[in-house]
């Protein structure tokens, strides 16, 4: 079952939050209205959290963020994001089955790097990694330890993931949720934060996601 019901929540689709500048999103989320939603909580205060149960659900709040940091030649207004992604675990009533699901939430917290008057946020780092190609198949486990080594050996490193698909999303924004656990053990305390983009490889469009360091204030 992809979708559940949670207190306060009781249809599918994409929904307001008990937060200001949540939304919470399903499969059945339309990515476009998404997309808007999302535009018009960063023109109005600057963030939004996006809070999202399901593998699709997670590629759809990914898909709409990078939609938003691909703007066409012609846009008259661009956004500059940065995002972090963290996952929790919850129970959810299911009614039908009339039991709870131990179901997991994944939020991405969305900044606009752009204030009123545009100013860019800089993402740092002077070096950048092979592009990790995810796909169903790869380990979480796998992908969160290389890319906390990635930046155990360089902290202003760039790493450059790449996927296709709700499956390999998952994947990917899982492993970035444990890399922060394992790096927090390392002694790295900057949390991972990235941007997400449209790119073209061998004609198909795929989502470029590139991971960096918060400095904080940077």
């Amino acid at each position: 079952m992809e979708m559940a019901q949670e207190s306060g929540i009781s249809q599918p689709g994409m929904t307001r939050t008990s937060s200001k500048d949540s939304l919470r999103v399903s499969a059945q989320t339309d990515v476009r209205k998404l997309k808007g939603a999302l535009q018009g909580r960063l023109l109005e205060s600057g963030a939004c959290k996006l809070e999202a149960i399901g593998m699709r659900a997670v590629g759809v709040a990914l898909k709409a963020i990078a939609i938003i940091g691909t703007p066409p030649a012609t846009a008259t207004r661009r956004f500059n994001l940065k995002t972090t992604v963290n996952s929790r675990r919850i129970l959810i009533d299911n009614d039908a089955e009339r039991k709870q699901l131990n179901m997991t939430i994944v939020s991405f917290d969305v900044e606009s790097a752009k204030d009123g008057e545009g100013t860019e946020i800089n993402m740092e780092g002077d070096s950048q990694s092979e592009p990790i190609r995810v796909s169903r198949a790869t380990a979480v486990s796998s992908l969160a330890i290389k890319i906390s080594k990635e930046f155990e050996a360089d902290n202003n490193r760039k790493v450059v993931i790449r996927v296709m698909g709700p499956m390999a999303t998952n994947v990917a924004m899982r492993a970035l949720c444990v890399a922060k656990t394992i790096m927090s053990t390392s002694g790295i305390e900057n949390p991972a934060q990235f941007q997400a983009k449209f790119v073209k490889e061998n004609e198909l469009s795929i989502v470029e996601v590139v991971v960096s360091l918060d400095k904080g204030g940077d």
